[in-house]
């Protein structure tokens, strides 16, 4: 509302170009301008992860809900392993067997009581237990999910005596430290403001937790619907935080200076320049065009062009 304000301002001072002239000037002093705007972001985690097991089986074991915390090295769940023990059981006996005939052969092999094929067979045979062994042992280690890092549970895809395939997604969880941001859409021309690292106050709105949050991402193309820009805001975790919640976001332009010209002493061309008459300190009289920089109902703020006191002719 408050920019459809300004425009209509902005309007109004390209219809009424310029206000009658004396011939008395003004002398206009540089001054300090930082333009600041609100926005509105939601608290959100900026990655998920999704966890799943290499092996099948029923779930065993399902510790958490959706929403509950954990701490890193917790069990989040499992996979019944029985089949898989009694498979690995079965491979070590059937490997030690083996073994021990590779010694018998390989006796036998120096008194050439017995062929040099059936011992290689024999030793290859006992080579393929040990790489069936190691990828039981894999299976049995991926069937449980333990807890990497210090987290909290978006999503729940089974119950506990479900069956899960190889691959089906169990949990979805995410990170607590260094994970936590504000998503905040902003205009195109806002995003000069916003530099990696730059800090920002942001408050939410249902008062639990005031902080400044610094930019951590930002988008290089603006949304297909809105012509928005999404910027990421990392921030602290706080007490009671509530994935959703509405932060207002204090965006604030850099410092610069600029001239605060009344409106009636210029015109606004369509290109939103401000056109000044103005005089040198020659007494030359002349036209020139500034760049504007923000408006308001009474004044129209432009860059300095390069002045330290600009001389307008009333």
């Amino acid at each position: 509302m408050r920019d459809l304000k300004k425009l209509i301002i902005l309007a109004a001072l390209l219809i009424t170009g310029f206000g009658v002239f004396a011939n008395d000037n003004d002398d206009l002093q540089l001054e300090p301008y930082a333009k600041s705007a609100k926005r509105i972001g939601k608290l959100d985690f900026y990655l998920t992860y999704q966890y799943s097991f290499k092996s099948s089986g029923n779930l065993k074991h399902l510790n958490v809900d959706v929403g509950e915390q954990f701490k890193k090295g917790d069990l989040l769940a499992s996979v019944d392993t029985d089949e898989l023990n009694s498979e690995l059981n079965s491979l070590l006996a059937e490997k030690a067997f083996v073994n021990e005939e590779v010694k018998r052969l390989l006796t036998l092999r120096k008194q050439n009581a017995v062929s040099a094929s059936e011992y290689e067979r024999n030793k290859s045979q006992s080579s393929q237990l040990k790489a069936a062994i190691i990828r039981v042992r894999q299976l049995l280690e991926a069937a449980s999910i333990v807890a990497p890092y210090d987290g909290i549970v978006i999503s729940r895809l089974l119950e506990l005596g479900e069956f899960a395939a190889p691959g089906q997604t169990i949990l979805e969880i995410a990170p607590i430290k260094d994970n936590l941001v504000i998503n905040v859409d902003v205009l195109g021309s806002e995003l000069r403001y916003l530099n990696y690292g730059v800090e920002l106050p942001v408050s939410a709105r249902d008062k639990s937790n005031s902080q400044l949050a610094k930019v951590k991402k930002l988008t290089s193309t603006p949304n297909q619907f809105t012509g928005l820009y999404n910027v990421s805001l990392a921030i602290q975790p706080y007490k009671n935080m509530v994935i959703g919640t509405l932060f207002d976001v204090e965006l604030s332009g850099e410092n610069q200076l600029v001239f605060r010209v009344p409106a009636h002493l210029l015109k606004v061309d369509f290109n939103q320049t401000a056109l000044i008459k103005t005089k040198s300190d020659s007494g030359t009289v002349s036209m020139q065009r500034f760049n504007i920089v923000d408006f308001t109902q009474d004044y129209v703020l432009v860059e300095p062009n390069g002045l330290t006191t600009l001389s307008i002719i009333k």
